[in-house]
């Protein structure tokens, strides 16, 4: 495996709607990083965030790792159903709470496919849960931070946060819906009919 940067420390995304913080802990991002698909052999993988939640602050403690049972191809990552339930019942005893899911993608700055927009549509109108929105991430092959796609999910609604320049770290700042890019693959599926 190639040698992989040192992670940054904790960085926040911050989103002006909903005035809490997320924030990915050092060891997050370390494991986001270390998936990342810098060989065309490598397949894409993927996992569930959890994090810990209070008044203002999210904090993801832990991303769980690619297993075994999950279906993995150079542009596929579906995750073994079973095992996420386990796993989710599992964190929930250990405090901490569900709030999405991150995978891979072999391009150097990611955008979300049409499948995992309404994979995470589906996941947020079918899960028992009292959150705002659901978390998805996606590692591209770019350098740090670029190589990241960050957005928060409901049924029928996606905010993308980007990077902006804090003082002493970088901050991601949600930045108003994104519908152009729904507009835009569903544009692109009439022009290739």
């Amino acid at each position: 495996m190639p040698s992989v940067p040192k992670p940054p420390g904790d960085f926040q995304i911050s989103t002006d709607r909903v005035g809490q913080t997320l924030v990915f802990t050092r060891e997050t991002i370390a494991t986001l990083l270390n998936h990342q698909q810098l060989k065309p052999t490598e397949p894409e993988g993927g996992g569930m965030l959890f994090a810990h939640i209070e008044p203002g602050w999210i904090t993801i403690r832990v991303a769980t790792l690619p297993q075994q049972a999950d279906h993995r191809s150079w542009v596929t990552f579906e995750p073994n159903l079973k095992l996420q339930q386990r796993e989710i019942r599992h964190q929930f005893k250990r405090g901490l709470h569900f709030i999405g899911e991150w995978h891979t993608h072999p391009e150097l700055r990611p955008q979300p496919s049409g499948t995992d927009l309404q994979s995470m549509a589906r996941c947020f109108a079918t899960s028992k849960h009292s959150l705002h929105s659901f978390v998805m991430v996606i590692i591209g092959t770019a350098k740090w931070p670029y190589c990241l796609w960050v957005s928060l999910h409901r049924e029928n609604s996606i905010t993308r946060l980007y990077p902006t320049k804090g003082a002493h770290r970088n901050h991601w700042l949600g930045v108003g819906w994104f519908e152009s890019l729904l507009i835009k693959k569903k544009n692109s599926r009439k022009s290739n009919s």
